[in-house]
Formats: structure tokens, sequence, C-alpha cells
């Protein structure tokens, strides 16, 4: 395992070289609020079909007892209307957050990273969520309604909401440096530009 974090680690600080020649780069705008010092989003929205809508219901209760988060559940529909319909929101604040469940969490999480500046991740345990968190921005968590029990997605929802954008994920993640800081502060122009030249094809 301390292997694969070291290749990940690798291959994270890969352009390091030419980020440091400018000095440590300033912070794209979907780096997120809180690397600015504002507080982390309290807006969730919550959508799910009919296989995710028991585990989202649950969640919806474990959120409404945690001080500071506004939820708003849009109910169930269709895996991928569900999807679209939490993916616009997001996409239209910055400051909101989503999640969504089907049967795994991999539909919705599909249909969703179709919108320009969302990024959707199904998350099946706890560091996965907190990687999603710090290396990827995610602003939408997925998850699946037949592959995850409420105990295991109160975890990974806390898990989720705890961690911050390029922040260390966790006392384990020893491959943490200051130059994978200043890589995932300076990635998000390129990882736009990608973004851009598919919508054109």
């Amino acid at each position: 395992m301390a292997g694969l974090y070291k290749s990940l680690a690798a291959a994270l600080v890969v352009s390091r070289a030419a980020a440091f020649r400018a000095g440590v780069p300033r912070l794209h705008p979907r780096a997120g609020l809180r690397m600015m010092g504002t507080a982390l989003p309290t807006k969730i929205v919550i959508g799910a079909d009919g296989f995710g809508e028991e585990l989202k219901d649950a969640v919806v209760d474990h959120l409404k007892t945690k001080a500071g988060i506004e939820v708003e559940d849009m109910g169930t529909d269709k895996y991928y209307v569900a999807a679209a319909d939490v993916a616009k929101r997001v996409q239209d604040d910055k400051s909101t957050k989503g999640m969504l469940f089907c049967g795994t969490g991999m539909g919705v999480g599909i249909v969703a990273n179709k919108f320009t500046g969302v990024y959707a991740a199904t998350c099946e345990n706890e560091a996965a969520a907190r990687h999603s968190r710090s290396i990827n921005n995610s602003n939408i968590l997925a998850m699946g309604g037949l592959v995850t029990t409420v105990d295991d997605a109160v975890k990974i929802v806390d898990a989720w909401l705890d961690q911050e954008f390029c922040a260390k994920p966790g006392a384990e993640a020893d491959w943490w440096s200051p130059e994978v800081e200043a890589f995932l502060s300076s990635k998000f122009p390129e990882i736009d530009s990608i973004e851009q030249d598919s919508r054109g094809r």
C-alpha cells in the first residue's frame, strides 16, 4: 500500500518543476471557497432514484442533526433526471454541494459529470470520500443503496464534508507534500482546457 501511495505522489508532482519556476501558483476559482478562508458551504442539494431512496432518506435525517447545514431534499426520480437536477443546482451555485443516490452510485455520477464544473465522485468508503475532496475537489458525492449500508454511508458523508480540498487526507497519507499541494492547486486550467476540448467533439 505504501508503494501505491508513493506512485500516486510521483504522478501528482510530474509537473512540479514548471509550477515552481513561477513560484507556488495562485489558486484557480474551482479550488474551493475554504482555501480562501471562508466557511465550508452549508447548502446541500440531494436527489435519488428508487434504488437509492432509502439510503438518501437516512442520510438526509443524519444531515439534519448537524449544525450549520441546510439540506434540500429534491426527492426521487429516474436516476438520470435526479442527477441532472442536482448537477444543475451545483453548477449554478459554487457554494452548493450535492449528494446523489442510485443502486450503485455510478449511474448518477456518470450523468452528473456531464455538466461543466461538476466533479461527482462515487464513493464506497471513507478513504475514497476524503481523497475525492482532497485531490479532486469533488462537489457531488454519489453512493449506492444496493452496495452501501446506512452506517457506512453516514461515515462516508461525514468524511467527505470534513475534508478540505488540497489538504492532507488523513495522517496515513505519508506521500503528501508541498509539491503535491502545488500541483493540485495549479491543475484546474489544464483540466478546464481538456473539458472544453471534449465539448467540441
